[in-house]
């Protein structure tokens, strides 16, 4: 009989196990024996801890996360988030907003919006930029969806068409903040305005095509706090030393 080698997670030791077949997982994963149980796991879960969520807690430039991609026309997020901190009074958000020309604002983030001395939840999501929509703030998590047609905070649909954004962008998305590039001015500028909130995972898609996957995790040797691209396969952390992270429990 062949003999497999597998990943043993109680004696944290590679073995042999005189058993054949062993389970199949998708390329790249690792056999893993939880208490007699054989699971197929991706390779990156030897050394990050799946949590429920991450939280951002800001002091001064930290932190955030770049995602590195830059929205196009057909750009789809979808996320699941938080925005936790009730006592802000001026509005915090995710994403990215490019002050290009007085004529031409790109914008595609959403999160806590504060207006009239009345806090929201919002989503800008147009090219150019206009008003945006919006429900009653609280701070559980909620689930928003962005396509160049059709937003959703939870089931209330809004119809922003941002199918005419630009592809020539080049303000990257980020995570825990809004990358705001405000060009239209004499002293051009970047800015990366924080905002306190949790997130349980955010996904992005080029029309059907998922192109970026992050989770939150931390790392098992370093205790380093962020989440994990699993399209990618790569770990970010903090783009700073300032600011921190707080997690959720484990997810096995």
């Amino acid at each position: 009989m062949a003999r497999s080698k597998y990943y043993n997670s109680t004696t944290q030791q590679w073995e042999y196990a005189d058993r054949n077949p062993l389970p199949t997982g998708q390329n790249g994963d690792i056999l893993v024996n939880e208490n007699g149980v054989w699971v197929a796991k991706p390779k990156w879960r030897m050394s990050f801890q799946l949590v429920e969520w991450i939280e951002s807690v800001p002091s001064s430039s930290g932190p955030y996360i770049d995602t590195g991609y830059v929205p196009t026309s057909k750009t789809v997020i979808e996320a699941e988030v938080a925005f936790t901190d009730s006592s802000e009074t001026a509005g915090k958000y995710m994403g990215m907003r490019h002050w290009k020309t007085t004529s031409d604002t790109r914008a595609l983030f959403f999160g806590r919006r504060y207006s009239n001395n009345t806090p929201s939840l919002a989503l800008f999501t147009m090219y150019p930029e206009a008003t945006p929509e919006q429900i009653e703030y609280d701070s559980d998590f909620h689930h928003y969806l962005i396509t160049p047609t059709l937003q959703k905070i939870d089931d209330n649909e809004f119809h922003l068409n941002y199918s005419t954004f630009p592809d020539d962008e080049t303000l990257s998305f980020i995570l825990f903040g809004l990358h705001a590039y405000y060009e239209n001015q004499q002293y051009p500028s970047v800015e990366v305005n924080l905002v306190r909130c949790k997130l349980k995972y955010l996904r992005i898609k080029e029309g059907d095509i998922l192109v970026r996957n992050f989770i939150p995790v931390y790392d098992i040797y370093t205790g380093e706090i962020g989440v994990y691209e699993t399209v990618g396969d790569r770990f970010y952390g903090n783009e700073v030393t300032n600011g921190s992270f707080n997690k959720g429990a484990d997810v096995n």
